[in-house]
């Protein structure tokens, strides 16, 4: 109003006086209507000046982070969902032998979910389209996830039993599921199983035992149904795995050991010639165990019957005590 009275005294027009006027008042109509109804300036600015340095709001946000959002002007973030990981336990193996019937074989292994899944396990043998299926046991695991982020889950133990199966060198495929899961064994067979525990004499590989070079050769000739665990020495340790996490080791995950593998004697021993030193072969495996096996295989096949798959773990540990391979309870006391 001011600057048109102004503007009349000026230009001294009645008529431009008039269109001044005009003018004013269309503006201070406007600016009433703006804050009229809360007495505030106007949303628009508020909005502006709210959204300046604050980070806009993520697609994830729940209705409820949402309103949290507004209340304390930050985003309400749900944690990053991380898929369901499931593994076999680090002695087993594609190429491996379960034990026959009448044992009941068993496969077991962890599972990370953000809860519990149901893990179902079938066995398929070759030449065959359906197998079977069975239900997995799981219990919650005191191991921490291993996956150091918000919202990876824990960590499950599994375990299920297959049906009793007779030795026979048909493969069997092995596949563990839960969720969009899946892990798989291939090559499996079913015969007899030794454990092959002791001190040095038992660790002994085959490299140090007298006419290795002759057996390497005399093993390279023909298929043999003798299968060896190799996993550069972590087993050694086996007697301590079921009070600790350690046997959970995951494919690439550094610090857990080597690799466990499972191979037939005449593959291993062609390994061997071909990939030299450092690899696992028929070499690192125990003499007395590998020694043992071949025999009874040789004494089998002379007595007119085809030798089983056998397969061979060895966790003989150099310089431990005797006692400690020994049932509780048995044996000299200990001091």
């Amino acid at each position: 109003v001011t600057a048109a009275l102004h503007l009349v005294i000026y230009m001294r027009s009645f008529a431009a006086a008039v269109a001044a006027i005009a003018v004013a008042a269309a503006i201070l109509a406007v600016v009433a209507s703006a804050g009229r109804s809360s007495g505030q300036p106007h949303a628009s600015s508020v909005a502006a000046k709210a959204t300046i340095g604050v980070p806009l709001p993520s697609r994830r946000e729940t209705s409820a982070g949402v309103v949290a959002g507004r209340a304390t002007g930050q985003p309400h973030l749900r944690p990053r969902r991380h898929p369901t990981q499931l593994w076999f336990n680090s002695s087993f193996g594609s190429g491996m032998v379960l034990q026959q019937a009448p044992s009941t074989a068993s496969v077991y292994g962890l599972l990370r979910a953000s809860s519990p899944a149901a893990v179902l396990v079938t066995a398929t043998a070759a030449g065959e389209t359906a197998g079977y299926t069975v239900a997995a046991n799981v219990t919650p695991s005191a191991c921490a996830a291993g996956c150091g982020e918000a919202g990876c889950g824990r960590l499950y133990h599994w375990r299920a039993f297959l049906r009793p199966t007779p030795a026979n060198a048909t493969a069997h495929v092995v596949t563990a599921r839960a969720a969009e899961a899946t892990a798989r064994l291939t090559d499996v067979s079913f015969g007899d199983v030794f454990l092959c525990a002791g001190q040095s004499n038992m660790e002994m590989g085959l490299g140090a035992a007298f006419g290795h070079a002759a057996l390497l050769q005399r093993t390279a000739e023909r298929p043999s149904r003798i299968r060896v665990l190799f996993d550069g020495g972590y087993h050694r340790t086996a007697g301590a795995q079921e009070h600790t996490c350690a046997w959970r080791r995951e494919p690439g995950r550094p610090g857990y050991g080597g690799e466990a593998r499972w191979l037939p004697a005449h593959l291993a021993a062609l390994e061997n010639s071909s990939a030299g030193g450092g690899q696992p072969t028929l070499l690192s495996a125990s003499a007395v165990c590998y020694h043992f096996a071949d025999a009874l295989s040789r004494q089998l096949r002379r007595d007119g019957a085809e030798p089983p798959p056998i397969g061979l773990i060895s966790v003989a540990y150099g310089g431990s005590a005797v006692a400690q391979w020994l049932p509780p309870g048995s044996g000299e006391p200990q001091c």
